[in-house]
């Protein structure tokens, strides 16, 4: 999937997460995975019911701890 593609492709392009996105059957949270300000990728969640606000802010919380690293 190329940069500005689908859900994941424009997270990665605008460095923004995406919560709740309706994808079809699916609701999808798009996190970018960042290096500093570096995008090294994007971490792409799908479930059938949407995110609550918990649930979206721990894989944020996760993924800045490990960007810390």
């Amino acid at each position: 999937m190329g940069v500005g593609e689908r859900l994941t492709g424009w997270v990665a392009e605008n460095s923004q997460p995406i919560v709740n996105s309706d994808a079809g059957l699916r609701y999808c949270l798009a996190l970018p995975m960042l290096c500093d300000t570096r995008l090294v990728g994007v971490l792409t969640l799908c479930s059938g019911e949407t995110f609550g606000d918990e649930q979206a802010r721990m894989p944020q919380r996760a993924l800045r701890i490990v960007a810390s690293r």
